[in-house]
């Protein structure tokens, strides 16, 4: 005759996770391959992390230690980033802030201007261009970036 004894062992069920709101996932961050650098020497790397909804970050960061700069740069999908050819620069456009173009829809023919950062990556002193429309280093000395306005503000 054979004996069986069952066991049975309650165990504390784990309260299910609440599922994820909307806001939550507005919130999600991404890496798009369109939005990184590599300098030219290989020390930096730039790359943009962009929400689904609101303000982009830039992040600029040293391959061989934790360096990391980063800046805000708007809403933006795609953003313009350059580094110098001497790999000792890096330029990059500024874009509207998200609240700032919410606000700007409800009162058409207001410009939002967008700015250029430039940033000089051993003492990460920044200095910024308003009202930029792109802009570009002039080639292997790197001794110069050239800025191309937007039209004036409308006066009024």
């Amino acid at each position: 005759m054979a004996l069986c004894f069952v066991s049975v062992t309650l165990v504390a069920q784990p309260k299910p996770k609440p599922a994820l709101s909307w806001k939550e996932v507005a919130a999600w961050r991404s890496i798009s391959p369109f939005n990184t650098e590599l300098s030219t020497d290989g020390v930096w790397f730039a790359y943009v992390l962009s929400p689904n909804e609101g303000d982009a970050e830039l992040v600029i960061q040293k391959t061989g230690d934790t360096t990391k700069l980063s800046y805000l740069i708007g809403a933006t999908t795609f953003a313009q980033l350059s580094f110098s050819d001497d790999s000792k620069w890096v330029a990059f456009k500024v874009y509207p802030k998200d609240k700032d173009k919410k606000a700007a829809a409800k009162t058409p023919g207001k410009p939002l201007p967008e700015k250029v950062f430039l940033v000089e990556l051993a003492t990460k002193k920044k200095t910024e261009f308003e009202r930029i429309r792109t802009f570009a280093f002039n080639g292997e000395k790197s001794t110069h970036l050239a800025l191309l306005l937007t039209s004036a503000a409308p006066s009024g």
